[in-house]
């Protein structure tokens, strides 16, 4: 993955925690067939079926409007409500899979 721009701040929002982004293992994704995920909310849309293929390719951490369960690491909160936050593999010598980009992790709703 390489970073090609990043606007994203140094740390995860509201935290002293280094963001996966500032070192290139992340990436945001806003647009998935040129409309926003914000437009693309429900399962099967295409932001949705890039998210689940993302996930089930192994990222090793997915944050996005959905969660998925299986193996992997996929979360949502609001920050991650409008976009695709892919890391596909961890930071050196940063923390285990408990350790993600997100604010506040939610389960998912039923």
């Amino acid at each position: 993955m390489a970073t090609l721009r990043s606007g994203h701040p140094i740390n995860v929002f509201a935290t002293s925690r280094r963001s996966a982004h500032t070192d290139g293992y992340a990436a945001d994704i806003w647009k998935v067939d040129g409309a926003s995920v914000t437009r693309q909310q429900r399962p099967g849309s295409p932001a949705y079926a890039l998210a689940l293929k993302l996930y089930d390719a192994g990222a090793y951490q997915l944050g996005s409007p959905w969660v998925f369960t299986g193996t992997g690491s996929s979360f949502t909160d609001a920050v991650h409500d409008d976009h695709l936050h892919l890391q596909k593999r961890q930071v050196p010598g940063r923390g285990g899979a408990g350790e993600t980009d997100a604010v506040a992790l939610t389960a998912p709703a039923n």
